[in-house]
C-alpha cells in the first residue's frame, strides 16, 4: 500500500494535495486519498482506505473537485516599448495610368520676335535644256547612248529624263539620271522588250537658274 508521511502539516490540505501528483501513481487520475493525523502535527498519507492507530485522526479528499467559478479579468498592463522598424518592403507594382487632366487654359500670347536679317537674293529666272535624243535597237538589256543636257549659263539646280519608243514592240526604262557635272545632266534608258522593228529613245533634260 502506498504511503507516506508528512510531519508539521502546517497547512496539511494543500500540503497533501500537491504531494499527491509527485509520489502517488494515481495522482494523474480522480483519486480519493486517505491520511492518519497525530495529535504533534504529523500525518501518514495512504493511497488506498486504511486503519488508523489509536490516537490519530482518520481524514479523506479527492485528487479532483468541481471546476472554480471563473476568475475576474485581470489589470491592462502597460503599454510595451515601442518596437524596432522593419526592413523595407518590396517595391510594388507600377499603379495603373490616371484619367486625363483637364486642359488647361491658354497661356498669354508671346512678345513678337526681332526681324530676321534680309535674305539673299533669289535667281532671276530658271530655264530648260533639253539634250539630245538617243536611240536603241539593241538586244534586252542594252542600254541606249548617254544622252546630255547642258546649261550654257547659269548653273545646274536639277535635271530629268524621258524615253519614247516606235513600233508596238519595242520598250524601255529610265537606267540612270544624274547631274553629270556643275552644268551638265545625262541620262540613259535600257532596253526591256524587242521586236522586228523600232527603237527605244532617251532624252535628258536641265534646269539652268540665270
Amino acid at each position: 500500500m502506498p504511503r507516506m508521511t508528512i510531519r508539521r502539516a502546517s497547512g496539511l490540505i494543500a500540503v497533501l494535495g500537491a504531494v499527491m501528483w509527485a509520489v502517488l501513481p494515481s495522482a494523474t487520475q480522480a483519486h480519493t486519498y486517505y491520511a492518519c493525523l497525530k495529535s504533534n502535527g504529523n500525518a501518514r498519507v495512504f493511497g488506498k482506505r486504511t486503519k488508523c492507530k489509536g490516537g490519530e485522526t482518520k481524514i479523506a479528499w479527492s485528487s479532483s473537485a468541481p471546476r472554480g467559478e471563473e476568475g475576474l479579468p485581470g489589470a491592462i498592463g502597460p503599454v510595451g516599448p515601442t518596437g524596432a522598424a522593419g526592413a523595407a518592403g518590396s517595391k510594388g507594382a507600377t499603379g495603373a495610368a490616371g484619367a486625363k487632366g483637364v486642359t488647361g487654359a491658354t497661356g498669354p500670347t508671346g512678345v513678337t520676335g526681332a526681324t530676321g536679317p534680309t535674305g539673299a537674293s533669289g535667281t532671276a529666272s530658271v530655264s530648260t535644256v533639253t539634250g539630245s535624243e538617243e536611240e536603241s535597237t539593241g538586244a534586252v538589256g542594252s542600254l541606249t547612248p548617254a544622252s546630255a543636257a547642258t546649261c550654257s549659263t547659269g548653273k545646274l539646280v536639277g535635271g530629268g529624263a524621258s524615253t519614247s519608243v516606235s513600233g508596238t514592240e519595242f520598250q524601255g526604262a529610265i537606267a540612270d539620271s544624274y547631274p553629270s557635272s556643275s552644268t551638265t545632266w545625262t541620262a540613259e534608258a535600257i532596253v526591256t522588250a524587242t521586236g522586228s522593228s523600232g527603237h527605244l529613245a532617251v532624252k535628258a533634260y536641265a534646269l539652268c537658274a540665270e
